[in-house]
Formats: structure tokens, C-alpha cells, sequence
């Protein structure tokens, strides 16, 4: 592993925990040998430079800093990654990207340079790739305040993701669920629509070993949510967003939040901006075909991630992964961009964007 890997696998391990800042991960470096180790931390607040600086102590004279973004320059919740460094006698930074924040965005690698320090971005470019997809959702919300949105579903080879009685399970394989728990537990939340809490009872949380996500939500326009779901039976908080409030429903990890009704059932955009209120840079919606085509036909979705099994399901009333009013024509509809096709045992995984 590289030097520069193992900070990616630093700030990896705490995306979707210290939002709304970015993860980032950071190791000191001095005679080919890790002396510091550090990522964001939220308690207590720390940045991943002054962990790793911490860590390496005295030994940082003439050390080399690698960091998955731009040092911070401005005081907020800590002081300036950036005094820090120069104060630590770090002779070299290494790091691919630009903080995003207008309070950043170059400064600190102009001070550093102008403080006698060479800095770097020597790195190649998967993991360049992998620094910017750990942050893509902390630069989308810096810009609108609202969390990126990735859209995840599994279907068959003829683009099902129930047969024509309902049932869904398995569509994908056991691998490719372990990376759907992963890509939970790096959320800050999951989303489904009521028809899906009703239909598959899901837990939506995080298992296999991961974590999370800080919220699980559901939109219930007209407040069906049964108190006796599994959602309600596992710890970790709820939304439940819904344009009429059922006062006999109050469960205790569960917030129900009134929404203005909408074309398509709750306003996605009022659930979007309030989610971004409470700290949400990244979400993963889970929902079924008529979330789904809500999300799509409102241009909401920024990452698509489709698990596809070599299954045949058939049958006319069987569901389709997307509803929603569609597109008439071809060249109207959106294109994935940056796509990327992986094989998951039998699955097929295919990830792009779109915004």
C-alpha cells in the first residue's frame, strides 16, 4: 500500500460519520516510515493533519505530509491545519485537491509554498479519483446545501426488481449486498418511500460489520407507517416525512416532520433541504419504482449504482426499477457519465453520474 493510500483508507473510514465536513485522511511520513496517523474526527473536533502531526510529535522536522485535501487556511471549528504544519517543520505536502470552501480553495498551499514548503500532488490518477469521490458530496453541499443524492437498486437481466407478485428476494447476490451495507454505513442517510417499508418491512440499516447511517427516512405522505415495522424495532433515528401528522404515532427514536404535499406525494426537494439542515452531505435512496422516478423526473439524482443479476423474471405486471413520468424519447433521457462497470460474482455493478 501506498503512502497516499493509506490515507485514502484513513479518510474511507469515516465517511458518512463527520458530516457535514469532509472525511480526510492524513499519515506523516520521514524515512520511508509512517510515524502520524490521522482523519477528521467529530468527538473530539479534529482535523486529520493535527491527529497525524500529534501522533508523529517531534519527529515531524523534515517529514512528508500526505493529505487527501488541501489543509484547512481559516479558523472554524479548530485553528489552521495550515500554521500547523509550517509550525511542525514539515518540509513536504502532498495532496490532489483544492478544499472546495471558498475560505480555502488554494490559500493553504499558496502560504505553505510561500513558508518554503514544497507541495505536491504526485499522486496517480485512480487515487486522485478516489480523493474526489470521497468528497463529492461535502463540494455538492457546499454549493446548494442540500446532500448528494446516489440512487441505489438491484434488478434482473430484463430490468425487474420484483416479479409480478411482489417478491424481491434475492434479486442480487450475497457480495453485492455486503457492498450495499457498506455503502450505507457511508451515508448519512437512507431513503425509501412508504410503499417500500410496506412491501419489504426493511431495516435499513447498516450490518456485515458496518454502521450507520446517522438517519433512516422514510416518505409517508399519508402516514401509513405501521408501528410494528422493523424499521421501528432497530436502534439509530428516524424521519418520517409526511404532509399530515398522526399524534398517535409518536415512537421515540422517531421524528415525524409535516411536509407541504406535492405531485408527488411529499415535496423531495423541502425533505432535501431540511436533511441538508441537519448536516447531510451524502444520501443513498433505496426506494422503489415510484421514488425512484420522483427523484429522476425531478433531476435530484447525482450518482446511480445498479446491481444487475443474470435473472429472467419476466411477466407484464412485474415492477420496473424506474417510474415516474419518463421521457418520450431517447435523446432526451439522462446519460450516466464517468461509468464505471464492475463484476460482482455473477452481478454486474454499474456506477455513473449524472450531476
Amino acid at each position: 500500500m501506498t503512502f497516499f493510500k493509506e490515507a485514502l483508507s484513513l479518510a474511507e473510514s469515516v465517511k458518512g460519520k463527520v458530516s457535514p465536513r469532509p472525511p480526510v485522511g492524513a499519515v506523516i511520513v520521514k524515512n520511508s516510515k509512517i510515524l502520524g496517523r490521522g482523519h477528521t474526527s467529530i468527538n473530539p473536533i479534529k482535523h486529520a493533519e493535527i491527529m497525524a502531526i500529534e501522533k508523529a510529535g517531534e519527529n515531524c522536522e523534515g517529514s512528508v505530509l500526505y493529505t487527501t485535501l488541501e489543509p484547512c487556511y481559516h479558523y472554524g471549528s479548530t485553528s489552521p491545519c495550515v500554521d500547523s504544519i509550517i509550525k511542525a517543520g514539515i518540509s513536504k505536502v502532498i495532496t490532489p485537491l483544492r478544499d472546495p470552501n471558498p475560505e480555502v480553495n488554494g490559500k493553504s498551499i499558496e502560504k505553505l509554498r510561500s513558508s518554503g514548503i514544497e507541495v505536491s500532488k504526485d499522486i496517480n490518477n485512480d487515487e486522485i479519483d478516489k480523493a474526489k469521490e470521497l468528497i463529492e458530496g461535502f463540494k455538492h453541499f457546499l454549493i446548494t446545501k442540500r446532500p448528494f443524492v446516489t440512487v441505489k437498486y438491484a434488478m434482473t437481466l430484463d430490468g425487474k426488481i420484483s416479479s409480478k407478485i411482489g417478491d424481491s428476494t434475492w434479486i442480487s447476490n450475497n457480495q453485492s449486498r455486503k457492498i450495499v451495507h457498506k455503502l450505507r454505513s457511508e451515508s448519512d442517510a437512507v431513503l425509501i418511500g412508504i410503499n417500500t417499508l410496506l412491501t419489504d418491512n426493511p431495516k435499513l440499516n447498516a450490518r456485515n460489520g458496518f454502521s450507520g447511517p446517522k438517519f433512516r427516512v422514510v416518505l409517508d405522505s399519508n402516514s401509513k407507517a405501521p408501528n410494528n415495522s422493523n424499521l421501528f424495532k432497530t436502534s439509530g433515528q428516524i424521519l418520517i416525512y409526511s404532509t399530515k401528522i398522526n399524534s398517535k404515532k409518536q415512537i421515540n427514536n422517531v421524528e415525524y416532520i409535516k411536509t407541504n404535499p406535492s405531485n408527488e406525494g411529499v415535496d423531495i426537494t423541502s425533505v432535501l433541504e431540511d436533511l441538508g439542515k441537519r448536516g447531510c452531505t451524502n444520501i443513498l435512496v433505496e426506494g422503489g419504482k415510484d421514488i425512484l422516478g420522483s427523484f429522476f423526473d425531478l433531476k435530484l439524482v447525482n450518482k446511480v449504482i445498479t446491481f444487475i443479476s443474470p435473472k429472467i423474471l419476466g411477466g407484464e405486471n412485474a415492477k420496473t426499477a424506474v417510474g415516474g413520468n419518463g421521457y418520450n424519447y431517447i435523446d432526451e433521457s439522462p446519460e450516466l457519465k464517468k461509468v464505471n462497470i464492475s463484476k460482482i460474482e455473477n452481478d454486474i455493478m454499474i456506477s455513473g453520474y449524472l450531476n
